[in-house]
């Protein structure tokens, strides 16, 4: 059982759909409401080819919501995190820096086949990576209930994880949301733990420097890249924008193919992360 900002969820197995994972909704996202916004934004979900998982049911028993939806198979971002943290697991830079691309790249295609303006929880928990190299992303049918809570900057980031972008109007849920929710993940990828609560935003310039100061050639590419996407600096319009930036810096990285092999060869050797 694992618990973030969204809720407490659990595997299990349902007669209808085989494996299911069972997310049962906090109570600031289980108002009528709230409801009423994730059905919607589940009934628009692509039926296939997409880097969502599915949604199979939205169920509400008195004061309490539930959403059932298809399990992903594969190693959790924020489970990676924490062992990166721990030290039980290492990855060298370029695997980082591949598993960081994968990220921008998911985002992205979801932004361009996708009929939700946006994802709205753009966060480690909320991505899995498959042992084929796909990164799937999860809980994306919150982005407006999240948004009709009006709830601040601040508020978002301690109760929710989620990395605003910092402006000075109140949190709009759109794409430039996500893409901030991008950078912070491809942060922490980079710094090798989650961030910590008091750290954003007070800290971010810092972190990206000290997370940048020791890589190759692509160190300061990828600085530039994490500035704009956690709009520190002329910030990303758009996702094509974000993306085909950081294409750019992989252009850089001489040691590509050697981080992929690595990337999924510690992550699913027959020893698991954990």
């Amino acid at each position: 059982m694992q618990h973030d900002g969204l809720g407490t969820r659990r595997a299990a197995l349902d007669a209808r759909w085989g494996h299911v994972e069972i997310l049962d909704v906090s109570q600031e996202l289980s108002t009528p409401i709230a409801e009423v916004a994730v059905r919607a934004a589940a009934s628009r979900l692509p039926r296939a080819g997409s880097v969502l998982s599915p949604v199979h049911a939205i169920e509400r028993t008195g004061s309490s919501l539930r959403v059932i939806s298809g399990v992903v198979d594969g190693l959790r971002l924020s489970d990676l995190l924490e062992a990166l943290d721990a030290q039980t697991l290492r990855l060298p830079d370029e695997a980082l820096l591949e598993l960081g691309a994968m990220v921008v790249t998911s985002v992205h295609w979801m932004h361009e086949t996708s009929e939700a303006s946006c994802h709205g929880a753009v966060l480690p928990a909320h991505m899995v990576l498959k042992e084929n190299g796909q990164l799937m992303l999860t809980d994306g049918v919150f982005g407006e209930a999240l948004s009709r809570l009006r709830a601040g900057r601040d508020h978002l980031w301690r109760e929710y994880g989620l990395a605003m972008p910092l402006v000075a109007s109140d949190p709009v849920f759109d794409h430039r949301a996500d893409i901030a929710g991008t950078g912070a993940v491809v942060l922490a990828l980079m710094i090798r733990r989650p961030l910590r609560v008091a750290e954003y935003p007070r800290d971010l310039d810092e972190l990206v420097m000290a997370s940048t100061a020791r890589l190759p050639e692509w160190g300061p590419a990828l600085r530039s890249w994490l500035q704009r996407a956690l709009q520190l600096n002329s910030a990303f319009a758009t996702s094509a924008g974000c993306s085909a930036s950081f294409a750019g810096v992989l252009q850089r990285a001489t040691r590509r193919r050697e981080g992929a092999r690595a990337l999924l060869s510690e992550l699913f050797s027959p020893i698991q992360v954990g």
